[in-house]
């Protein structure tokens, strides 16, 4: 009589496998669900740094996302690096990246945030979500 533990017969795979050697677990799988989709009301960007400021904190560690473009142009999954902040601690120099130019000083972008956000006030947190336009 043969010894178990020397006896092979062959798994799904076709490799041979040892009779007390447990099966091939499958491989783990990558997630394939796509990435958020990031969306704009003005989607006008610049090449280089762009920067989105979003309401709370739903976007702060998302690592990518696709991006909303202009109609007709396809759209893109970039990386995003994201920070939250308290809106009224905000300056000019923070939001010189952001991509809608009406946004990029705290006066301009709160004006925006309270027509995307009716009830918007200034001393919440938001997050900046940055990304990169080639």
């Amino acid at each position: 009589m043969l010894d178990p533990v020397l006896r092979t017969c062959g798994d799904e795979t076709g490799r041979r496998r040892r009779d007390n050697e447990p099966p091939l677990s499958p491989e783990p799988t990558m997630d394939q669900s796509p990435a958020p989709l990031l969306t704009f009301v003005n989607p006008q960007f610049h090449a280089g740094r762009n920067l989105s400021v979003r309401r709370g904190s739903r976007w702060h560690g998302v690592a990518q996302a696709r991006l909303q473009l202009p109609p007709g142009v396809p759209e893109i999954t970039v990386p995003l690096t994201t920070q939250l902040r308290h809106f009224n601690t905000l300056t000019a120099a923070d939001l010189a990246d952001e991509h809608d130019p009406s946004c990029r000083t705290p006066e301009g972008l709160l004006a925006v945030l309270q027509q995307i956000y009716p009830g918007f006030q200034a001393d919440e947190t938001v997050t900046l979500v940055h990304f990169q336009m080639d």
